[in-house]
């Protein structure tokens, strides 16, 4: 039977005899100190959510969209409070 194989290392086991982070490049005797932060390792997706996107919104971007969001609920329940 054809067996299908997953496209994310991270979903399969490793085997009986493997040691668990041999594919890491990291022993247990020496763990990886960023652990699951270290840029080196993420995919294309994790890099941007945890390093740029999380710089943009750590500066006063956070307070315009927050202000832009505030402004657009505040238009919708005004346009609400008119409906007839």
């Amino acid at each position: 039977m054809n067996e299908c194989k997953p496209l994310d290392p991270g979903l399969v086991l490793p085997e009986a005899g493997e040691p668990r982070a041999s594919r890491s490049g990291f022993s247990p005797e020496k763990p990886d100190p960023l652990g699951k932060y270290n840029p080196a390792h993420m995919r294309f997706t994790e890099r941007f959510f945890y390093l740029h996107y999380y710089k943009f919104l750590s500066g006063p971007a956070k307070y315009v969209i927050l202000i832009v969001f505030a402004g657009l609920f505040a238009g919708g329940a005004a346009l609400w409070v008119r409906l007839s």
